[in-house]
């Protein structure tokens, strides 16, 4: 695989997180597929053509136990689109046991303190157990250290960090953005071609230290299928996810380097708006295959006119954001958090324009994931 000279930056930059990103199960983290590693005996075309198949089961079987009463979750979100659609998914949970839930909006990270200060306000709740999203320990440890002497389990989601010290346990995190990355560059190559013809650009926001992990698992993945192809990276601030920034930047990369013919971008929200920029600039018709990792509504849009042709690894944070409820209520009973933190059939859905006819919105890759809780938990409702 050729590296383009914004690639070779970003691979000095990840070097550190891609210390701590390796295969298979990490205690206490959920691992998404069978397993991290590759694929053994499966070409990449029917491997995608696997992922394409719509999942209908959550992958958890073993029951919780008996439903606490009466707990208080704290939330703390961040601020982008892909961050507060996750409150809306953990309430249904919550409210399926009447429990209640405080949400804490975190800001989008360009301000430590922000996330600092809301992490203090969770602590402040006295919540019986905390669930957070996206930002590093570092921002919070003070805070992560309270809330485990105070014996509170702290649940984190899009985390690159591993569990320990405070961390209860980490919920599509490390294994599985590995995972998405890797998806995310089998369909590229699976629609492009394996060979030199291929130049992608991934465009990813750093400042969330996941995306490094799903930036790895894609360039590893991308180099072992398509050792000719080229890959070329642009990276856009925090603050500019979810404007017209982003569309800019992008705009002058290509205008620059006019062989890019493939996207990749790290989540939805990063390519809202970024066809029309595009096709403003006279750009959209070099581009053939588009590829991110979970779904907004403008992006379902793209999908489903297949505007330049997009398409998504759906990581499914309805189901993610159930299953941290779930691990508190075996928390709460002395449980295993294993059927949780270690099950092999977490569900991975490759969303095009084909597979989201008659879709409007991208719930769920599982249609029942509530009943199927609910059946776990015996809630009747």
């Amino acid at each position: 695989m050729k590296l383009g000279w914004k690639e070779r930056s970003r691979e000095r930059r990840g070097a550190g997180l891609a210390k701590v990103v390796g295969t298979g199960v990490i205690a206490g983290s959920l691992v998404l597929g069978a397993s991290t590693g590759a694929w053994a005996g499966t070409s990449v075309k029917a491997q995608v053509a696997k992922w394409q198949k719509r999942p209908t089961h959550i992958g958890v079987t073993v029951s919780p136990g008996p439903i606490p009463k009466k707990k208080t979750i704290a939330f703390v979100e961040c601020s982008i689109q892909a961050c507060v659609i996750l409150g809306q998914y953990l309430k249904d949970a919550t409210d399926a046991l009447g429990w209640n839930l405080k949400v804490i909006n975190a800001g989008s990270g360009a301000n430590p303190a922000t996330v600092t200060n809301a992490w203090t306000q969770a602590v402040n709740l006295h919540p019986d157990a905390v669930i957070g999203t996206g930002f590093p320990r570092s921002i919070m440890n003070k805070q992560i250290s309270q809330l485990k002497a105070a014996n509170v389990p702290v649940i984190m989601g899009s985390v690159a960090t591993t569990p320990g010290n405070g961390i209860t346990a980490t919920i599509n995190s490390i294994p599985s953005f590995t995972l998405y990355g890797k998806a995310m560059a089998d369909y590229t190559t699976s629609k492009m071609g394996s060979s030199a013809s291929t130049h992608t650009l991934f465009v990813d926001a750093p400042g969330y230290p996941i995306d490094v992990t799903e930036y790895n698992g894609y360039k590893n993945e991308y180099a072992r299928v398509c050792s000719s192809c080229d890959l070329q990276t642009l990276t856009v601030p925090n603050a500019d996810i979810g404007t017209s920034q982003v569309g800019s930047a992008v705009v002058g990369y290509m205008q620059s380097h006019r062989t890019v013919n493939s996207l990749a971008v790290g989540f939805a929200t990063v390519a809202n708006g970024l066809p029309q920029a595009l096709s403003a600039a006279g750009l959209a018709t070099n581009v053939k295959v588009m590829i991110t990792q979970d779904t907004t509504q403008p992006y379902l849009g793209y999908i489903k006119t297949n505007t330049l042709g997009a398409a998504t690894v759906e990581e499914n944070w309805q189901e993610w954001m159930w299953r941290a409820v779930d691990l508190v209520i075996r928390k709460d009973n002395h449980k295993s958090i294993k059927p949780d933190t270690t099950a092999t059939t977490v569900p991975l859905w490759i969303v095009n324009q084909q597979s989201a006819k008659g879709q409007s919105t991208l719930d769920t890759s599982v249609p029942t994931y509530q009943t199927q809780f609910k059946k776990l938990w015996g809630v009747k409702k």
